[in-house]
C-alpha cells in the first residue's frame, strides 16, 4: 500500500489533459451503483501506474481522517500539498478533495 502511488496517479491526471479526459470518460461510463475502485486500478495500471485497491482505501481513510482533524503533523503536511508523497505538484486538486472526500464514489474522480 502506498499513498505515493495514488499521488502519482492524481498528479498524472492533473498534468495530462488527454489522460484525464480518457479517465473521466471511463469513470462516467460506470453504472451508477458500481464500485469504481477496480476500474480505477485497471485504468491506472494500463497507464503504467502501480496502483492497488488498497491504495484507494488508504487514500479514502486519510481524507476521512483529515476531514475529522485526526491527522498527525506529518500526514497533514502531505495532504496540504507541496511534497512528492501524496499530491506532489497536483495541489490544484485539493479544492476538489476537500469538497468530495470519498474516493469510493465516481463523483470524486470526475471532479479531479
Amino acid at each position: 500500500m502506498s499513498l505515493e502511488n495514488i499521488g502519482g496517479f492524481i498528479q498524472a491526471l492533473q498534468q495530462d489533459t488527454a489522460l484525464k479526459q480518457r479517465f473521466q470518460s471511463t469513470v462516467a461510463a460506470l453504472p451508477q451503483d458500481a464500485d469504481p475502485a477496480p476500474h480505477i486500478v485497471a485504468f491506472a495500471r494500463a497507464e503504467g501506474h502501480a496502483l492497488e485497491t488498497s491504495d484507494l482505501a488508504a487514500f479514502g481513510d486519510l481524507l476521512t481522517r483529515a476531514r475529522n482533524d485526526q491527522l498527525t503533523d506529518a500526514e497533514l503536511d502531505k495532504v496540504n500539498g507541496g511534497i512528492g508523497g501524496i499530491f506532489g505538484s497536483a495541489r490544484p486538486c485539493l479544492d476538489v478533495v476537500w469538497q468530495r472526500l470519498d474516493p469510493s464514489k465516481p463523483e470524486f474522480w470526475l471532479g479531479l
